[in-house]
């Protein structure tokens, strides 16, 4: 029962065209800033090759990208994980239940270099510079930096318990995040890539609209859990994203 008057607000509420400023406008895969190899994936794409990790098949896929043909498939070992593709066209891949990182050169269906690496390899990530290696060992709580360029070992270190998803900044440093609720930031050595001096992270424990509409989501109530997704933004000044799930400790979830 409304008033003659009353305007209509789906006629004199025009649509923002997009992009407009929230979301941000989508970066353009040629930003000089934007280096992929920074954080490994399950799909990597590099000068007209789209690079897919087959875990069901124990391969490396690489696909014309403009056709979609297969241009080559190398088969890894046991359950591969994540793929990055290095400057040069370099392909490394995490082989989870193998247990090793392997790398395959541009344009090759042969593996070049492997390295036995300890239990569960899941995520990996190459420093700005293409130099050292960065990969999470799952199964033994643990993140290594390897060479690139012979995946000999640089350093060993500790975290908590299962390091998942891993992402090389800009700025040298590296950030990791942790199955259960952590992500750590370890500072590198500029001469080595070593990993050094790691820090604990905390990760949000509330949405931004929890208050308005979950008051029973409480600050103190709320764990952060399920971390799995990380990587490098360039266009927020090299801002780091992780995904994580929240969870009320009682709750089925």
């Amino acid at each position: 029962w409304e008033p003659a008057s009353t305007p209509d607000v789906w006629t004199k509420v025009p649509m923002a065209p997009y992009p407009n400023t929230l979301p941000q406008a989508p970066v353009a895969l040629n930003n000089p800033n934007y280096m992929p190899w920074t954080a490994g994936r399950s799909l990597a794409v590099h000068d007209g090759s789209v690079f897919v990790v087959s875990t069901e098949a124990d391969a490396l896929v690489v696909l014309d990208q403009a056709t979609g043909l297969v241009q080559r498939m190398i088969h890894v070992g046991s359950r591969p994980e994540q793929v990055l593709v290095a400057p040069d066209g370099t392909a490394y891949v995490t082989v989870r239940f193998s247990g090793k990182v392997v790398s395959i050169p541009a344009g090759s269906s042969q593996i070049a270099k492997v390295a036995s690496v300890g239990t569960e390899p899941y995520g990996i990530a190459l420093s700005p510079n293409a130099k050292t290696l960065y990969v999470t060992i799952s199964g033994d709580n643990r993140v290594i930096a390897l060479r690139a360029q012979d995946l000999a070992p640089i350093s060993n270190m500790a975290v908590a318990r299962r390091p998942r998803s891993i992402a090389a900044h800009p700025d040298g440093s590296v950030y990791v995040g942790i199955q259960f609720g952590k992500a750590v930031k370890f500072n590198t050595s500029y001469l080595t890539g070593a990993l050094t001096s790691p820090v604990e992270l905390a990760l949000r424990t509330q949405n931004p609209a929890d208050l308005a509409l979950h008051e029973s989501v409480k600050l103190d109530k709320a764990l952060a859990t399920r971390v799995f997704g990380m990587t490098v933004s360039p266009a927020d000044d090299n801002r780091i994203y992780i995904s994580h799930v929240n969870v009320s400790p009682g709750s089925p979830e």
